[in-house]
């Protein structure tokens, strides 16, 4: 969670650094975001069959190298590709980790165990702006991936002590790879089309082709999962109306912490000539809410049982009320004014 709020502060100094417009550079958080997105899927299959232990220490092996190959990258493109394994090293470690934890615990402390793991990853939403703020130095962004070599170290060396080795014993040795192909093919072209529509023109050949690829891979991805016999996702589960509830709001959560951060920080830098460290304290106040918040939700969800949907629907409502306020922003208007 560091690493993906730590970039977006650089933005501004990646940019004039590497001599990148805005279209491309969006894409050093768009890329991480994007592996970070489509893999843990097949993560948390591959856990399953190998070991939790095993595909997070591999995971956190690739992302300490990708940070140390992002730290020396000689222009925007080459950064970009490092984003997007230091993204897969993140995806590969996200869903191990949760399963490490569920795995440690009774049932019966486990909405505690993994309210805390919550607030811990709250805790990456409050320090990443900062972190970045006091590591960018004028242009020099490269220390905001140099730190995480150390730190890398340190998680390995304690994985190595403490956490066991788990796996589940009847988890068949299939990765469905059609379908992961399916999954990440489609998703990359939907995405790759909204993050340049607006340079290429929302009716162009182009974004137009990959809506129309991304529209139709996705449906082929439903009936690939259905006809496998070991699938990359069992679509039982959304037969759930909790489950799918539950999926939707980490959704709308993740759009409008990951769609409005990168864009905010770029907009208070670039239109109130925030430093980045102020940049990065502006993002304070929501985010020690969140970090806050976050550990007591897991012991509501003990207390409270389907009567926590209420709970996520005002959540909700308030993410969307706030955002409707922020409307009002134009170029034009001081930090007063918000």
């Amino acid at each position: 969670m560091v690493d993906t709020f730590v970039v977006n502060v650089a933005l501004p100094a990646m940019s004039r650094d590497l001599k990148a417009g805005i279209d491309t550079i969006q894409w050093v958080v768009s890329g991480y975001v994007l592996m970070v997105a489509v893999l843990p899927v097949a993560g948390g299959r591959i856990g399953d069959i190998f070991g939790r232990r095993q595909v997070y220490l591999s995971g956190l092996t690739l992302f300490i190298l990708a940070s140390a190959s992002s730290s020396v990258a000689a222009n925007a493109e080459v950064l970009i590709v490092c984003r997007l394994f230091q993204g897969a090293g993140a995806a590969i470690m996200q869903p191990a980790t949760l399963s490490i934890v569920i795995n440690a615990f009774p049932a019966r402390e486990r909405g505690i165990a993994v309210g805390i793991w919550g607030g811990v990853s709250g805790l990456g939403l409050i320090l990443g702006p900062i972190v970045g703020g006091l590591l960018v130095l004028g242009d020099n962004w490269r220390p905001i991936f140099l730190v995480n070599i150390p730190v890398g170290a340190l998680a390995l060396a304690m994985a190595l002590r403490f956490v066991p080795s788990s796996r589940d014993e009847s988890a068949p040795r299939v990765v469905d790879l059609p379908g992961l192909a399916l999954l990440s093919g489609g998703l990359l072209m939907i995405m790759f089309a909204v993050t340049r529509a607006n340079a290429e023109g929302w009716g162009s050949t182009l974004i137009l082709a990959c809506f129309a690829a991304g529209g139709v891979m996705l449906p082929l991805f439903v009936q690939v999962e259905r006809r496998a016999r070991y699938p990359l996702v069992d679509l039982s589960l959304f037969r759930s109306g909790t489950f799918v509830m539950a999926c939707f709001s980490a959704f709308l959560f993740s759009a409008t912490v990951f769609g409005s951060q990168p864009y905010t920080s770029l907009f208070m830098q670039n239109f109130w000539g925030y430093t980045p460290l102020e940049g990065g304290l502006a993002f304070l106040p929501a985010t020690v809410l969140v970090a806050l918040l976050m550990p007591f939700s897991g012991i509501m969800g003990q207390r409270l049982g389907h009567r926590l949907r209420f709970i996520v629907m005002a959540g909700s409502v308030s993410v969307a009320a706030s955002f409707l306020y922020l409307l009002r922003l134009d170029a034009g208007d001081g930090p007063d004014q918000a």
